[in-house]
């Protein structure tokens, strides 16, 4: 859930500043979750969770990454700063998200060894808070347990420093489809959003829609009803739509890339320039039509035996080809050069090593809902 988004966030930090890891869910329950340069831990038998991809809360409020996690008797989790590499050992904040409700539990939370400190969830209506704690810069962790009354509803922890830098927050949804967003309250998702302080959106869908037999105008049609529920007019609110990898089937002997695949592609460019984003055509950039069979065969294998992921070699080139592409639109951006960043690449080289860095950046609009960019 933290593969090509990990790539990315470390690049930026260690050129633009480490301004902290970002958000990370409360605790993960069944899903296999788990994020780069952050320590996380739990007792998940003892938590459920609420996926907005399944649809299981009848209110529609997932929190900022979508997935609610309801603790019970015994329920912990921890978050704390990497104890390794460059990026990601010191926090100066750390930000509890949680639903309020009128029968709403209570749960404790310390910093390193300190006090326990006691905080009620209940309200007079269904809502939406956060706690925070703050801390001298340096490395820390920060415990919360379920402490007594009714329930207690996380959505997450946000892991922060003070100064200049990037956060670059990862929400990836097992198993998504771009629509599963609808699934949202509408009013929830817009002030999680708000709270957050998110400036840049990038929304990166479809490698679960390729098994889907559906038109170009459909896709469209679905990518264009998403971006609008999740920026809901805010023009403050900048976005970007990231294309799926390239994926893939044997047919007739050969390794040859899924036909839905220039669909979905296409009606995500439409969709995002008709919403004002920017695109990243990250099919194109891995070398376009059957790039999943020259991944594959590639010594070491960049792509996976199943065709449809690539393997952590193949997601760090990904990684890296999308940095570089930023790095291209922004300094385009500041010589003031449109033409410097263009929206997308026609080239379909069979060396992935090979291709243009700047591929699918478009030339106007300054990553799973998978990572929005903030500060």
């Amino acid at each position: 859930t933290d593969l090509i988004t990990s790539t990315v966030r470390q690049n930026l930090q260690a050129r633009f500043g480490d301004a902290g890891h970002g958000f990370v869910l409360a605790a993960k329950g069944y899903i296999p979750y788990k994020h780069r340069g952050v320590r996380q831990s739990s007792n998940p038998e003892t938590w459920e969770v609420r996926e907005v991809v399944r649809r299981q809360d009848r209110n529609g409020r997932y929190g900022y990454g979508g997935v609610q996690s309801r603790a019970r008797r015994g329920s912990w989790a921890r978050v704390g700063t990497a104890k390794r590499g460059d990026i990601g050992r010191n926090a100066s904040r750390f930000d509890i998200y949680y639903e309020t409700q009128p029968r709403g539990g209570k749960f404790s939370v310390r910093l390193d060894r300190g006090e326990r400190q006691i905080v009620s969830t209940k309200a007079d209506a269904l809502g939406d808070d956060v706690y925070s704690i703050e801390a001298p810069d340096g490395p820390h962790v920060i415990e919360f347990r379920y402490a007594r009354g009714g329930p207690v509803h996380f959505y997450g922890v946000v892991v922060e420093r003070e100064g200049p830098g990037v956060v670059y927050d990862s929400l990836g949804l097992l198993g998504a489809r771009a629509n599963r967003l609808l699934n949202y309250d509408k009013s929830h998702i817009k002030a999680q959003l708000e709270r957050r302080g998110v400036n840049l959106l990038v929304l990166g869908f479809g490698g679960n829609e390729a098994s889907d037999n559906r038109t170009e105008q459909e896709f469209y049609e679905d990518y264009l009803r998403v971006l609008s529920r999740m920026r809901q007019g805010r023009e403050d609110l900048s976005c970007l739509v990231f294309a799926p990898l390239d994926q893939a089937r044997r047919h007739r002997g050969r390794i040859r890339t899924l036909p839905t695949i220039p669909r979905i592609v296409a009606a995500q460019r439409r969709a995002a320039f008709d919403s004002g984003c920017a695109f990243y055509d990250t099919w194109q950039a891995m070398g376009g039509e059957d790039a999943m069979r020259r991944w594959y065969k590639a010594r070491p294998r960049l792509a996976m035996g199943d065709f449809r992921h690539a393997t952590p070699a193949g997601y760090e080139i990904i990684g890296n080809m999308f940095y570089k592409a930023i790095l291209a639109g922004f300094a385009g951006y500041l010589a003031g050069d449109a033409s410097a960043a263009p929206a997308s690449s026609t080239s379909t080289e069979a060396d992935a090593s090979s291709r243009s860095p700047d591929a699918g950046i478009p030339s106007s609009n300054a990553d799973s809902k998978t990572s929005p960019n903030r500060r």
